[in-house]
């Protein structure tokens, strides 16, 4: 970037030097096939020519969404009883079979795993219904600001700078504005149980089963 020069260069400094990766890298249990195998297949492959991004006008505005005054004090209040006992029992499950991870890592057996589990909107009260809620602070449920700043990992200073040029500029303004689905949906919920590839990572699991403890209602041991 310091040698092609332009406004990009400012955040040079920002980023630890990349580190380069091959199959070494992987962990035995992630491979499918033998990592020599693999590298000599690979050999003599030439990499694809870079793909030009299509011709995209920006994203239109959001529609606002429904929102209420009405303030729930729990997660219980936002779902009828039967949806609510199934998302309980759910978690649960999702805290043991993370346990499952830890112990006996991405190869062994998961006894435990949920399926996934899809909350409609008429698993709800009437009063929650139509409404995106943010379930961030367990003391303050209510409809998520769709138009607070972006709450993000990337760094979108940065890439509002390396993307400008960009001739997709929907796909710019999913990174830097919100993620739009061009398609009038009902909204729903979907809790999907965790891939093996959390095994290994004890403080991922560790972080997350703290959080589902409480939800769930569990004490500290499960």
């Amino acid at each position: 970037m310091r040698a092609a020069g332009g406004p990009g260069t400012e955040y040079v400094d920002h980023f630890e030097a990349p580190g380069c990766s091959s199959f070494d890298d992987i962990p035995e249990s992630m491979l499918v096939h033998d990592a020599a195998a693999l590298r000599d297949a690979w050999a003599d492959e030439l990499f694809s020519p870079l793909l030009r991004p299509p011709e995209m006008g920006p994203l239109p505005p959001a529609v606002p969404r429904p929102t209420t005054d009405w303030r729930p004090r729990s997660l219980e209040e936002l779902l009828q009883p039967a949806a609510h006992a199934r998302l309980m029992a759910w978690l649960r499950s999702t805290v043991l079979d993370m346990a499952d991870l830890m112990r006996r890592g991405a190869d062994g057996p998961r006894p435990h795993k949920p399926p996934p589990l899809i909350i409609a909107q008429s698993k709800m009260v009437p009063a929650a219904r139509g409404i995106v809620w943010d379930l961030r602070d367990k003391s303050n449920i209510k409809p998520l600001d769709t138009t607070a700043p972006v709450d993000s990992d990337l760094n979108l200073p940065f890439l509002k700078v390396l993307l400008a040029g960009c001739k997709d500029r929907e796909l710019v303004d999913h990174i830097l504005s919100e993620v739009l689905f061009k398609a009038d949906l009902p909204l729903h919920a979907v809790l999907l149980p965790h891939q093996n590839s959390l095994a290994g990572h004890s403080h991922g699991p560790g972080y997350e089963r703290s959080g589902c403890h409480g939800a769930a209602g569990l004490g500290r041991r499960a």
